[in-house]
């Protein structure tokens, strides 16, 4: 039981609530269409070198504040984020 529960935050991690929500009654998700989208890829431009010259505990810190940067302006502009 508790795998299934494990599955299901994965789902609402990766989709919007109403399509996580249509896949566990194992439906076909409504179609979702949107008059325009933007794809945003990031890079950290010489991640490679700067993580070798830190602590694991740091890079994962780095990332975590980069990452809780684009989730806080992603709310405050209303956008749907999908890491």
């Amino acid at each position: 039981r508790s795998e299934h529960v494990g599955d299901h935050s994965i789902l609402y991690s990766l989709f919007p609530q109403h399509v996580a929500e249509a896949m566990m009654r194992g439906e076909k998700p409504p179609e979702d269409r949107r008059e325009c989208s933007t794809v945003f890829f990031s890079d950290i431009v010489g991640f490679t070198t700067l993580s070798t010259k830190m602590e694991s505990h740091e890079v994962s810190e780095m990332v975590d504040r980069l990452f809780s940067k684009f989730d806080e302006l992603a709310a405050y502009y209303e956008v749907y984020n999908l890491e």
